[in-house]
């Protein structure tokens, strides 16, 4: 991120930089302030500038974001409502100067920005929450490949606060023969999904690594942080017991990771074999999913998987008793059966279209019988459907 340069102002009172600069800083800041937050000084983020750097600081107290760029000036450490400012910058020109001043009382910021002038009441420095790291394992990866681990298994993560252990993906290093792999897994106990890194990124993660469960909170804030690294960027990871850090080119993260023990997961992989479903279409079959499964009964809205009178060709059926039936013949361009008489299976209509778009460039189903699960291993990923009872 580049500032406007102009002279720097008086120690301590004032910083120049960008509208566009300001407005980015504030999104990675954003990502951990608290939106709804019963502590006020958590709706604040922390804002500093000093050495031709300003700094922006959100946490919610579980997530802590640091956020820097180039400005000019200095100004002391203050707290703003987050949510305030972002909306004030948010329409503002992206070439417009914008100015941080502090009110000669310290108890306001004054922000500038061609005809806009705001002034935003702080609360006390002292307030906010700092973050203790420590150190620990570290290592670079590319900065997409670690989105996507964080990102493709999200639809599975369980919302069961009983089961807390669950409430976020399981970032590990598998071992797949001799080789290990790095891969998120997140499963809700109807579901399982497994996101494998390639070989660099695994490469990559020390064999000591330890494995940890990274909120869902956290992933996604995660998520938004990495999706702004250029292509081919990579990321600083630190991982201790309980604390995840990632640092980006301007940002850093710092994490509570959940305190718990994720399931031997790979005593519910069933072994390969069956009748297998082939997916070359997965965005248009999700679509016909959200068709049939208007006829379907309760909260889950099964859908159910046929053959066709070919063996080959694949139905899809949504019904309930009181509603009637719904059934699509599926193009083979959209779905088919490898070999004939492929078993009826019936699954909620969410869990199958979250897959579909899990895998958008197509996926194949081994599918044994009509009570077993359905099993899916692709070269970057392994996923598990239990059937449903209808």
């Amino acid at each position: 991120m580049t500032a406007r340069r102009k002279p720097a102002a008086e120690p301590g009172g004032e910083v120049q930089l960008t509208a566009e600069d300001l407005r980015a800083v504030l999104a990675a800041a954003n990502q951990g302030a608290e939106r709804k937050a019963t502590v006020p000084i958590l709706a604040n983020v922390l804002i500093a500038a000093t050495g031709g750097r300003l700094t922006v600081t959100g946490t919610d107290m579980e997530i802590h974001v640091t956020a820097s760029t180039d400005a000019d000036g200095d100004l002391s450490p203050a707290t703003v409502n987050a949510e305030r400012l972002m909306g004030l910058v948010a329409s503002a020109d992206s070439a417009e100067t914008a100015t941080l001043t502090m009110d000669c009382d310290g108890d306001a910021l004054i922000l500038r920005i061609g005809s806009l002038r705001a002034r935003l009441m702080t609360l006390p420095v002292e307030d906010f929450p700092s973050v203790t790291r420590k150190r620990g394992k570290a290592w670079e990866v590319d900065a997409a490949e670690l989105r996507r681990l964080l990102t493709r298994p999200a639809h599975a993560i369980s919302t069961e606060t009983a089961r807390y252990y669950l409430n976020g993906i399981y970032l590990h290093l598998r071992q797949d023969g001799a080789t290990r792999i790095l891969a998120g897994s997140a499963t809700d106990g109807h579901r399982l999904f497994v996101a494998l890194a390639d070989a660099r990124a695994s490469a990559a993660a020390p064999a000591d690594m330890p494995g940890m469960i990274v909120p869902r909170a956290t992933c996604g804030a995660l998520a938004a942080l990495l999706e702004g690294e250029a292509t081919g960027a990579a990321v600083e990871v630190t991982a201790t017991d309980n604390l995840l850090s990632v640092a980006g080119r301007d940002w850093q993260m710092d994490s509570k990771l959940i305190d718990g023990q994720f399931p031997e997961y790979d005593r519910v992989i069933p072994a390969p074999g069956g009748t297998v479903l082939h997916v070359p279409a997965p965005g248009t079959l999700a679509k016909h999913i959200t068709t049939v499964s208007i006829m379907g009964e309760g909260k889950a809205k099964p859908v159910r998987l046929g053959a066709a009178e070919d063996g080959l060709g694949v139905t899809l059926q949504g019904a309930s008793l009181d509603a009637g039936e719904a059934t699509i013949d599926l193009s083979d361009t959209v779905a088919v059966w490898e070999a004939p008489g492929g078993p009826p299976l019936s699954i909620q209509a969410r869990y199958l279209r979250d897959l579909c778009a899990a895998l958008p460039n197509g996926f194949r189903a081994q599918i044994k019988a009509s009570d077993t699960p359905a099993l899916i291993q692709e070269d970057d990923a392994i996923a598990v459907l239990m059937p449903m009872r209808v």
